[in-house]
């Protein structure tokens, strides 16, 4: 079987239009009245074709025709289907997989794919359907009754992932023991859920959530005062943000002369750092990291990138907010209870081929006595 990379991309609600006048619920699909007929299946791909990008919501627009191998939910009276497919992002992931489970809601005669939901399928050595371990449909799942647990599957052929490309958080997060086997660079499925038990992950997690099935969770949690961080915009005065700036100019030299003593004398002894794995994929987890992991990605991974030309082009904007009842694990304010963050901010893009993604690298600063000194930098 040729191994396709796995991509996981951050789940997003997105209000899908349905007639009023829609069909009466499928009794076989369990819908909720009024929100249109679903149609769940499994399919290969026959042609993707993108149609135009969306201004309006940023979102690009494909007519999709795919072969339909088996009906999982739904009524419909061929062996091929054609409907739309939006994506903020690009060309749908599901189109990289060879065979998929997909869902689809029908208006007015037209088939429309559900925002970004879609698992990857794959034969087992008893010729059934099966899907790999799913971080996001198990953590989205409510499992408290009957829960749909993951069980160990012979695949008919290895079900791997390059990883290659993967900061060790994601790995950790998407691929976990024991069900993925991590060696020589990919990830090896070891545990999934059968074809109808995947269905019954998205019917008690997204699905639920958007109204198609059961009663969405509308339960608030009251969450005790004392816990609550409140932040606002703190307005700097002439004074710091001139500090502030020489700061900023301080580190971008000593980083551009690989200047080690002086970066650690601008620095904290632990730094949040985003970008200490690399630039490879768009999610950063923001760990705090000694400060010397900081400096061997000023030398590794910084030079070249599109944030490090940005930093020397000068193209950033100042900040400050103000973090009451917080106090980080690395750093203690002179006040207990009240942290302040300076930024230095610089925005990069992505390309996701058809649109392109904006991001923030927040170069962070606290005051310390009568300047100020390097928190780290807090990518989103």
């Amino acid at each position: 079987m040729k191994k396709l990379p796995r991509i996981i991309l951050p789940f997003m609600l997105l209000f899908v239009a349905v007639s009023s006048n829609s069909q009466t619920r499928m009794t076989g699909c369990m819908e909720n009245s009024g929100q249109g007929n679903m149609l769940v299946f499994i399919g290969q791909k026959i042609d993707l074709q993108v149609v135009k990008t969306e201004k309006a919501t940023f979102d690009a627009i494909f007519t999709a025709r795919y072969r339909i191998l088996e009906i999982v939910c739904g009524n419909y009276n061929s062996d091929t289907i054609e409907f739309t497919v939006l994506d903020h992002y690009g060309r749908p992931p599901f189109e990289k997989y060879p065979t998929v489970l997909l869902y689809l809601v029908e208006d007015s005669g037209k088939y429309y794919h559900e925002k970004y939901q879609y698992q990857d399928l794959y034969k087992t050595n008893d010729g059934r359907w099966a899907g790999p371990y799913d971080f996001y449909d198990h953590d989205r799942t409510d499992d408290t009754i009957n829960p749909v647990k993951p069980v160990v599957l012979e695949f008919a052929d290895e079900v791997s992932f390059d990883i290659t490309r993967l900061k060790k958080q994601e790995i950790r997060r998407y691929y976990p023991e024991p069900y993925y086997r991590v060696a020589g660079g990919k990830a090896i499925a070891v545990y999934g859920n059968y074809v109808n038990e995947l269905f019954e992950l998205k019917k008690r997690g997204v699905l639920r959530a958007r109204g198609y099935f059961g009663v969405p969770d509308t339960t608030t949690h009251d969450i005790p005062l004392q816990s609550v961080v409140f932040s606002g915009e703190y307005k700097i005065s002439k004074k710091d943000k001139k500090l502030l700036l020489k700061a900023w100019e301080n580190l971008l030299e000593a980083i551009n002369r690989n200047d080690t003593q002086k970066i650690k004398q601008l620095s904290l002894d632990s730094v949040v750092c985003s970008v200490c794995e690399g630039f490879a994929s768009p999610d950063f987890y923001n760990d705090v990291e000694p400060i010397d992991t900081f400096i061997t990605s000023t030398r590794t991974i910084l030079p070249g990138s599109e944030l490090w030309n940005n930093m020397k082009n000068g193209e950033f904007k100042i900040s400050a907010t103000d973090y009451q009842d917080m106090e980080p694990s690395h750093f203690r304010p002179s006040k207990p209870g009240k942290l302040i963050i300076y930024e230095v901010s610089i925005r990069t893009q992505i390309n996701f081929g058809v649109w392109y993604n904006n991001q923030v690298h927040n170069f962070q600063f606290v005051k310390v006595n009568n300047g100020f000194k390097f928190y780290g930098v807090e990518s989103r």
